[in-house]
Formats: C-alpha cells, structure tokens, sequence
C-alpha cells in the first residue's frame, strides 16, 4: 500500500518529530519549512522549502504536491505555525497579518490546492494542529488573543470541511494540543516548561492519524494533560 504524509512546520518541534516518525515506519515522508536545514539527510524524508507567509511560495508549493503526489493512504499534517505572546494593544499590525496567514490562511489555502491529489487518493485524513488556546470555554491567556482566536478558526474550518466532503474519502478533524515544549513555545514563554515532548505528542498523533480515520471525522479534539 502507498502510503504518504504531507507535514507543513517540518523544520522543528513536532512538524520535524513527525517527520521523524512516519519516515522510521515506511512512510513517503515530505517535510515542508521554511528552513529545511534540519531536514537534510534524514533518511526517507523529502524536503520542500516553502515560506507559507508567502504567496507566491505556496502556489509553487502546490504545483510540486499536485504533480508528484498520489496515493492509497495520504495524511496532511498541518503543523507549520507562529505564538506571539504580546499585549492586544502592543502587537503590530504585521504581527497580525503573519499571524493570520500561516496559522490560518495558509493551511486553508493548502488544503484547497491539494484537493486534486486528494480526490485521486484512496482515503485522506487532514490534521489540522490547533490549541487549547482556541478550544470553547477552555482557559484563555493574556497574551495570546491574536495566537487563539486563529486557533479557534482553524478549528471551524475543520469543523465545515468535514460536513462538505462527508460524503467523500476525504476527513477533517483538528487536534486542540496544550502546551508542548518546543522551540515556539520557549520562545513565546521564556522559562516555561510543559513537561510533554515533541517526541510524546508526535507518537501519540501518529497513531490517532492512522486509527481515526474511519471512526473519527469533524472533530475538535482537545489533547492536554489537564483540563482547563
């Protein structure tokens, strides 16, 4: 069976775990980042640079997938994201827009773009990572009003794609993670450490991928150690 994944932020923390992982279990891995200097030689993962901040790179990105990619079991995984932690009134502009962009835009974007090759595989499965941060009723956090409520609508995205395509091959379910330390969130939080590994995390979304496919579809599933 010909089995690939599609994982955007493959340059670190858990884009670049789940690299590691798929590869290691016989997978077609492409790894797509802006930097993928860290991706090089890892055996059985392609790497593409792409900037999702940039339009222009994602259409490129878009016509590579499309030509070379087909297959029985195809998994998207869209990791590639950006946490500014700042005060509403003190984040800029630009901040916003990148914001916007490459935690919401552009994996609405991809997942758009990458339709033909997803209705010329057997069955998809589209992850989409979000955050406990944008999950209803969950604790919010000053800070990061701009980071969560693109959170919270990567998640309704998910949430509507998979009420039009239900009918399909093709599934949709967001993964609502709480803090997991990689180098976005040590950046964000200075100090901060959550205990759970990319490593962990990246495991535990493997096997969900694999498993869930025809048991779990248009959910927004909040994956943390507490319950705040």
């Amino acid at each position: 069976m010909k089995r690939t994944v599609i994982i955007t932020g493959a340059g670190r923390g858990i884009g670049f775990s789940l690299c590691n992982k798929f590869s290691r279990e016989g997978w077609r891995t492409i790894g797509v980042s802006r930097n993928i200097d860290s991706l090089v030689g890892i055996s059985g993962v392609e790497s593409i640079s792409a900037d999702l901040n940039d339009e222009t790179d994602i259409s490129k990105l878009l016509n590579k997938l499309n030509i070379e990619v087909k297959s029985e079991f195809l998994i998207v995984i869209h990791c590639a994201g950006v946490l500014i932690n700042r005060p509403f009134e003190e984040i800029s502009n630009n901040e916003i827009d990148e914001v916007f962009r490459i935690n919401y835009l552009a994996p609405l974007k991809l997942t758009r773009g990458l339709m033909p090759i997803m209705r010329a595989s057997d069955k998809v499965h589209n992850l989409f990572i979000g955050s406990m941060g944008g999950f209803q009723g969950s604790l919010k956090y000053p800070g990061l009003s701009v980071y969560s409520s693109m959170k919270a609508a990567i998640s309704s995205l998910g949430e509507c794609l998979a009420e039009e395509y239900k009918h399909t091959h093709i599934r949709f379910n967001t993964l609502a993670l709480g803090a997991i330390d990689t180098e976005m969130l040590q950046e964000a939080f200075p100090g901060f450490v959550s205990g759970v590994s990319p490593d962990t995390i990246s495991k535990w979304i493997y096997t969900f991928s694999l498993e869930s496919y025809d048991l779990v579809n248009g959910k927004v599933i909040p994956v943390a150690g507490s319950n705040p």
